[in-house]
Parts: structure tokens; sequence; C-alpha cells
């Protein structure tokens, strides 16, 4: 009964130094933006980041030239960032599994007038933890992910994968709400869980 009753204050100890090892109950790790950013190779043949962006609302939205949801959803997008892109808004796709002259065609094809980078290394597709396609996310105006109304369900989200109705009145009110709010400069950019 005794070597019984050690045993189990031995497994017991030990699950319990597992719980409190285990990163499950810890919170997001946190990361400014230079830590998840990279230059990438934009369509139009320059380098840039998405921190090049800081001081506006930035909806970086990862997709592929293949994707066939990508491409239904691409013009809703691209409506959005018209309509708001002179209140501080703007759009950045990331081309993720693709190639420079696929995602320029695609850009040219479907007359997208947002920036599209390509991410050629998969860096901002690790980084950003991209596991499915159409992806995305919302920076606010320092570089910290926001938490958005998600235009289809209305919940609020940092994350949306899958096609949504980015032409919405919906997504223009979570935008514009977005734009007027003040962003925290203390707030740093949160790592997505992989």
């Amino acid at each position: 009964m005794r070597t019984l009753r050690s045993l189990f204050s031995i497994v017991s100890l030990s699950f319990l130094g597992w719980l409190s090892a285990t990163p499950v109950f810890a919170s997001p790790p946190l990361a400014h933006v230079s830590e998840l950013d990279a230059k990438l190779p934009s369509t139009d043949g320059s380098f840039e980041s998405l921190s090049d962006y800081r001081g506006s609302v930035v909806l970086v939205h990862f997709f592929a030239s293949w994707c066939g949801e990508c491409l239904l959803e691409a013009p809703s997008l691209d409506q959005l960032y018209r309509a708001l892109q002179d209140r501080g808004f703007m759009v950045v796709g990331v081309a993720i599994d693709d190639t420079i002259p696929a995602a320029q065609a695609l850009k040219e094809r479907l007359h997208l007038s947002f920036p599209v980078l390509v991410d050629t290394q998969q860096m901002l597709k690790k980084n950003f933890s991209v596991q499915g396609i159409p992806m995305s996310i919302v920076l606010n105006a320092v570089g910290s992910i926001a938490s958005f109304n998600d235009p289809a369900t209305g919940a609020p989200t940092r994350k949306i994968v899958g096609p949504r109705p980015w032409n919405s009145d919906a997504a223009r009110a979570s935008i514009l709400n977005l734009l007027s709010s003040p962003a925290s400069p203390h707030v740093a950019l949160m790592r997505l869980p992989r």
C-alpha cells in the first residue's frame, strides 16, 4: 500500500510539473512586427514589407493564384480597398506557394489595384501560421494584429480563413471602426497560434 501511495505521489508530481511547463495554459508569445515581417518581392519589381505600411490600417490577405476561392474573393477585396484607401486603409496581398510571374498574371487578369507581395521563401506563411487560404488578418496603424468583425458572421476575430464578402456593409463598418479607433503604440504584435 505504501509503495502504491509513493508511486501515485511521484506520478502526480510529475504530471503537475509537466502541466506547469506546458505552454497550453500560457498566453500566446508576443513579438514585435519586425520579428514576423520580411522584405518580399512585389509584382511591380520592388521589395516591400508589411511594416512599410505602418500608419495605415492594413488588411493582409494571403492567397495563391491557383486557389479558386481566392480568385472569386479578390474582386470584392479590391472594391473595399478602392472605397476606403483615401481614409488610410490598405490591402496588401501576399501570394504564397506561388511564383512572381503567376502572381503578376493574376493581378493583371483581375485588375487588382492593391499591392501584391510574393512569399517565395514562405517566411510570412510560417510567421503568420497560414494553414489555409484565403486567409486574412488586419494590422492596426501601429502594426499590431487587430480584432475586427468577421464580415460573414459579425463575430470578433483576429484571423479569417476562407472567402468573405469584403465589399459588404459589414466589412466596411468593421474597417471604418478600426480607422476611427486610436491604436495603442504599447500593444505588441501577437504571434498567431500555429
